[in-house]
């Protein structure tokens, strides 16, 4: 039977209307928080200048010859000589990467210096392990060892086209450092560096072989990493590279707290010396000879590895006399270039200029000449050896002793033919050795 109105009613919400309901208060949520969204990013627009900083990002051209060439304020002021052989492209490459390699030492921040790599350039990493070293030690030392300005000179030797179709560019760069800790400058001269440069798409490096210090640290550490595993540096691929250099780091950094400890031992030791000499050493006049000389004088001619002769004319200023009288192990004398094992004032010995030759006459020799012996101790006027796996890759002097804020010697300066008033721990944190020279005997055996 129907109801008299004919219809069927009910006072009951159906699932439709919740559901529309829940909808449309979703939709008013949603359009509140995009409104005040958009109102926010309107005022943010104005107050903070996204609309600028928006084009100057998608504008910049971050290979453009005009972007900054570094972040450090370190004042570089940079000559080249011969740089005329050099086309401008070639020429602005090279002195980008010193400018970029210094501002980076003297301000400790590492700049990006991959933008003058060319593709799979495994002396990249090589080059970036060794100036990471140098930061680090510089950032982590006791003393001041960052620097304003450095007054950079480049001096071109050779441009050269290789068969591969690259340009292979020799050069000599020297540097003058202002530390604080020091009144006088840090100087680094005649490094050599050769660099192999590809022009195909860009004006790129391919290769970069020096004899800078640091780099031959970076080169040991690296090949100690990589025989870990029974390889051999030279033989790896750029990718291969990378699990190593990640290895390197980590030894730096552990042979870094080794070496703090062992220049702390050499400056403190109380330990004497084994025996005495007849007549003593005069350090203060090899120092001073150390610190004005290069090494490099027709009186005693130069090497293409002039470290060992140098030291040895720095030990002869300070009056050590040359030992003619021995055998060819036994002689320490330069009156010129021919070796001659006579017992006569000609020709040289090859102690005198050989690191290995040199270290065995003056921890061996006895009766007439040079008094010295191998040491921990270590003051000004004796000599260090750097050493790459028991092999001496670098002879210096001992010129000084850099002290930290409250007066506590913390460091040595080092002089060799091509370095002059440099912290030691700047650029090796590898094994060494310490020769103490104590004088000389004028008695015969």
């Amino acid at each position: 039977m129907l109801p008299k109105s004919g219809l069927i009613t009910t006072s009951a919400v159906g699932p439709d209307m919740k559901r529309r309901t829940r909808n449309l208060l979703t939709t008013l949520i949603v359009l509140t928080i995009t409104a005040i969204f958009i109102v926010g990013f309107v005022l943010a627009w104005d107050i903070f200048d996204f609309k600028g900083k928006l084009d100057e990002l998608v504008n910049t051209d971050f290979y453009a010859s005009d972007a900054p060439l570094y972040r450090s304020s370190v004042t570089i002021n940079l000559t080249s000589s011969g740089a005329s052989a050099l086309p401008a492209e070639e020429r602005e490459l090279i002195e980008n990467y010193f400018r970029c390699f210094y501002a980076s030492l003297g301000g400790f921040y590492h700049e990006d210096m991959s933008r003058f790599y060319g593709f799979e350039c495994v002396d990249e990493f090589l080059d970036d392990l060794a100036l990471d070293f140098e930061i680090a030690a510089a950032k982590n030392a006791s003393a001041d060892y960052s620097f304003d300005s450095c007054d950079l000179y480049l001096y071109i030797i050779s441009r050269r086209a290789t068969k591969e179709g690259t340009v292979e560019i020799c050069l000599r760069s020297s540097a003058k450092l202002r530390y604080d800790f020091c009144p006088i400058d840090t100087s680094i001269s005649d490094e050599n560096h050769t660099f192999v440069i590809s022009l195909e798409d860009e004006c790129l490096i391919t290769a970069h072989s020096t004899d800078r210090v640091s780099r031959k640290y970076a080169d040991m550490v690296m090949g100690e990493a990589a025989a870990a595993d029974g390889y051999v540096l030279s033989d790896l691929s750029y990718t291969y590279f990378y699990p190593y250099a990640s290895a390197a780091l980590d030894m730096v950094d552990e042979n870094h707290s080794d070496f703090t400890a062992y220049l702390s031992e050499m400056l403190n030791s109380e330990k004497l010396p084994s025996f005495s000499a007849e007549y003593p050493y005069d350090s203060s006049a090899a120092c001073s000879y150390a610190r004005e000389s290069e090494g490099h004088s027709g009186k005693f001619g130069s090497y293409d590895d002039n470290d060992v002769n140098f030291c040895s004319q720095c030990l002869y200023a300070g009056g050590i006399p040359m030992d003619a009288q021995g055998d060819k192990l036994t002689q320490w004398k330069w009156y010129d270039y021919e070796e001659n094992n006579a017992r006569e004032h000609e020709g040289c010995s090859v102690s005198w200029y050989d690191r290995k030759r040199f270290w065995t006459y003056a921890t061996e020799n006895t009766g007439f000449g040079l008094v010295a012996e191998s040491s921990v101790k270590a003051k000004a006027g004796d000599i260090i050896q750097l050493m790459d796996n028991g092999e001496p890759v670098l002879q210096c002097m001992i010129t000084g002793t850099v002290l930290d804020k409250n007066n506590l010697p913390v460091d040595y300066l080092i002089c060799t033919d091509k370095i002059k008033n440099k912290p030691l721990s700047l650029f090796w944190n590898g094994d060494i050795r310490v020769l103490s020279v104590l004088g000389y005997n004028t008695a015969n055996m």
